[in-house]
């Protein structure tokens, strides 16, 4: 109060805590950039966040009363977007800048929104059945939460990987996928290189620490003085392409990526027209084909769409008029993410960009028109994220600084992406005989609730390994000779018990002393 020639006549009145403790004013926001007062009377007050808009009447009380004046006002700035894939179900979810990660299940224009994890909102998913939310914040602490009927959490458990991103940091908003084959295979970008869970189930809850479980370092996929920016997985076959981000931008290409001993690792560079520094960012697969794909980069001056129908082996410029000149320089606009969806005549594509949502029913090299998607509803938003539903023909998009919006596109071919599952039941170990840890791998003609028990050669249980929900067609998890209490057990012969749908599938595993 006497133009901070005192700290004495200083006080915290709203946003952050001057005392850095995660805390912020009552009903205020933390991130705050202006204030203004009336110029009819000076008590009266007004300040813009990142929440919006907020007003107070009497300033110089001890204790503010901030009063949100956000109805109808739409300012949500999401960084990603997600929906259920294995139904065709009103679910959507998704992260905002400072404002946390969201999820609503409703139809209508204006449903109600659930607020699930605080912070920066990022990267976020929907398990087969809502079995699982996986949510995320800045610098990629990644959360698995059950919920119940009411929405409110049920039980957590946090998910990331130790020692990921340690030399080469994660993106502040960083990549990661569910395999849509199997929605407890997890793919993370994680700095300079690909790590993948193999189930996200075997993960204990209740813990806010990092995790080992289930983990594995994709080695073949390190990078030098690059970073990983961006991750898709084909649903058609195990193959998973990542961008790459830095001076020598690229992709790398992952064949049988859930098989260690059959996976290969290609890391191409960068075509020569590819900008230094580029940022790719995102990868969007076919549904049909996973030679097909588009990739984007979101640098301005520089070609930014880009198409392979051979794997990656040949990438070629689409970015049409959406440049002002053919090397990219000029007035065109950054591309953040794109699509492609089977049509009943052949393809639409689809690309997020900083002036809005453009489409093309035909890709010809330099020569490709794309044309605006709803300009009046979505406009020249800032589109950042999309995910399509071959089930329904369902797309939802998601914009930085006007909220989300949803199509059921027409013309669109309909299907279901999912493999064919195996007949019937079985389980199988590798190595065994081992001596540290043993990976106990079970197919399944049906998605449902898994029990896997272990007992020593007396019958008495030492294990319990897993008790979750798996998918259907082939599942792992590790064991790492240990009981219950993390005791490290006697050599000897021990049987892993499968229960699934009323039956019992049982497996000899042999522990070797090490």
């Amino acid at each position: 109060t006497d133009g901070f020639r005192d700290e004495d006549n200083t006080s915290w009145v709203g946003g952050y805590s001057p005392e850095n403790d995660a805390s912020q004013y009552p009903n205020h926001h933390a991130d705050q950039h202006f204030v203004l007062f009336y110029p009819s009377n000076a008590k009266h007050m007004l300040s813009g966040s990142d929440g919006g808009i907020h007003k107070t009447t009497n300033n110089l009380k001890d204790s503010l009363n901030w009063t949100s004046l956000n109805n109808g006002f739409v300012t949500s700035q999401f960084y990603s977007i997600n929906q259920r894939q294995d139904d065709v179900t009103n679910e959507i979810i998704g992260g905002m800048q400072d404002n946390g990660s969201w999820y609503r299940d409703a139809p209508g224009v204006n449903p109600p929104w659930n607020n699930l994890l605080g912070g920066d909102g990022g990267y976020a998913a929907l398990a087969p059945n809502s079995d699982y939310y996986y949510v995320s914040f800045q610098n990629s602490q990644i959360y698995r939460l059950t919920l119940r009927d009411d929405y409110k959490l049920q039980s957590f458990a946090r998910v990331d990987p130790v020692n990921a991103g340690d030399v080469v940091p994660y993106l502040f908003v960083n990549p990661y996928q569910l395999d849509p084959k199997n929605s407890n295979i997890m793919f993370l970008t994680g700095g300079d290189y690909i790590w993948r869970n193999q189930n996200l189930a075997q993960i204990r809850g209740g813990s806010q620490d990092k995790t080992r479980v289930g983990w594995e370092r994709v080695d073949e996929t390190a990078l030098v003085d690059t970073q990983y920016s961006c991750i898709a997985i084909s649903p058609s076959s195990d193959r998973v392409y990542a961008g790459i981000t830095g001076k020598r931008p690229g992709i790398t290409v992952i064949e049988n990526a859930n098989d260690p001993f059959q996976r290969t690792v290609a890391i191409n560079q960068a075509p020569e027209d590819w900008p230094e520094d580029a940022h790719v960012s995102s990868i969007a697969i076919n549904p049909e084909n996973p030679d097909h794909f588009l990739m984007t980069i979101s640098n301005y001056n520089s070609p930014s769409i880009y198409e392979s129908l051979d794997g990656g082996t040949t990438i070629i410029d689409i970015s049409g008029n959406l440049e002002q000149y053919p090397d990219g320089s000029g007035n065109g606009p950054s591309i953040r993410w794109a699509q492609i969806v089977p049509s009943l005549n052949g393809y639409e594509y689809y690309v997020g960009t900083s002036i809005g949502l453009y489409s093309t029913t035909e890709t010809n090299d330099s020569n490709t028109i794309w044309y605006q998607n709803s300009p009046n509803e979505v406009g020249n938003s800032i589109v950042v994220m999309m995910n399509y539903r071959t089930l329904d023909g369902r797309m939802v998009l998601a914009t930085h600084g006007n909220g989300t919006f949803q199509k059921y596109l027409p013309n669109v071919k309909l299907f279901d992406p999912s493999p064919t599952p195996p007949a019937r039941a079985s389980t199988k170990a590798y190595p065994n005989p081992f001596q540290s840890k043993t990976t106990i791998s079970y197919t399944l003609p049906e998605s449902g609730e898994v029990i896997l028990n272990l007992f020593d050669n007396a019958g008495r249980l030492i294990k319990n390994i897993l008790f979750a929900p798996q998918y259907a067609g082939e599942n792992k998890v590790e064991w790492d000779g240990t009981n219950n209490a993390g005791v490290r057990l006697r050599p000897g012969v021990y049987f892993c018990v499968l229960n699934y749908n009323g039956e019992k599938h049982t497996q000899r595993l042999i522990l070797q002393a090490p």
